[in-house]
């Protein structure tokens, strides 16, 4: 599995009582890691990440690194055939395909 990590700074904005809000950084994870995936899949490059020092911020703001991790793991469709007999003994007993084909690719494959 290929994992990627990306740090990007993001302003953040502080509550009245000065606490960070929190939930907005995981949105933000999500959204960005969506976004970076989506130009993966497009083949178009990931812009850099801006310097830490250029970002003006407000009295009520602060700058904050979002960690994105990008793992290439993403589910593909494949055609497979098997003999008619086998299918429904993998029916009969409840079996997922995809599951045990990916069991014995990673043994197969050594891989995690």
């Amino acid at each position: 599995m290929y994992i990627q990590l990306y740090f990007i700074p993001m302003k953040m904005a502080l509550l009245p009582s000065l606490i960070p809000i929190y939930p907005v950084a995981s949105v933000k994870e999500n959204l960005l890691t969506q976004w970076i995936e989506y130009l993966t899949d497009k083949k178009q490059s990931i812009p850099l990440a801006s310097n830490l020092e250029s970002i003006k911020t407000t009295q009520d703001e602060f700058v904050n690194l979002i960690r994105v991790e990008i793992k290439e793991n993403r589910a593909v469709k494949r055609t497979v055939s098997i003999p008619k007999w086998m299918d429904d003994k993998v029916i009969e007993t409840g079996l997922s395909l995809s599951r045990v084909l990916q069991d014995a690719l990673k043994e197969k494959l050594n891989v995690g």
